[in-house]
This record gives C-alpha cells, sequence and structure tokens, in this order.
C-alpha cells in the first residue's frame, strides 16, 4: 500500500521522508504529507476569486490569499490588505482592473 492510500485510509498524516526525491537527481527534497482531516477543513477558492485573482495579475498585481480569508495585493513594493473577498472585489475595481461590482 503507497502512502497516499494509507493516508486516504487512515485520515492521519504520514511521516516526512528526507530525501525522498534523491533517486530522481534532487538532492535535499521533501515530501509533505497533510492529514486527511485538515484537507478537509481547508475551502476552496471560488472560480469567481481565482479570476478576480488572474485579472490582477494581469495588471500586474500579485494576490495572496491569507489564512483568515483576507487576501493581501501587492504592486511596486506597496501592499494593501482586504479583509474578505469583498473588499478585493471593490479595491480591483477603484484599480479599473474590473469595471463595476
Amino acid at each position: 500500500m503507497d502512502q497516499y492510500s494509507q493516508l486516504h485510509r487512515s485520515g492521519t498524516a504520514t511521516p516526512i521522508k528526507e530525501n525522498a526525491l534523491d533517486t530522481q537527481g534532487i538532492k535535499g527534497a521533501k515530501t509533505i504529507a497533510v492529514s486527511a482531516a485538515e484537507f478537509a477543513t481547508r475551502p476552496l477558492p471560488s472560480k469567481e476569486e481565482n479570476t478576480l485573482i488572474a485579472q490582477m495579475a494581469l495588471a500586474g498585481h500579485a494576490v495572496h490569499r491569507g489564512k483568515n480569508g483576507g487576501f493581501t495585493a501587492c504592486k511596486y513594493g506597496m501592499t494593501r490588505y482586504c479583509e474578505d473577498f469583498a473588499a478585493l472585489k471593490r479595491f480591483a475595481t477603484q484599480l479599473g482592473v474590473i469595471n463595476g461590482l
């Protein structure tokens, strides 16, 4: 049984394997296992969020998702924190990245 099916069946994380990819020529690589419970609790981003983040990237802004549901938009060394997706959408409208809410 490989580590992925073992992780799926047990619902717990498998230990991290040091140098797991050395046979493929990548020295010092590590595999990171995430528990099934932790993975299930992470909310998946919506298509609308991904589209807006892509539009912001095309306009030159890097958008990072925070752990608490907020977003940070960066460009030219300046940052703007948006507490939720609606705030990010308003900021993108203000910048002219999207038209209207």
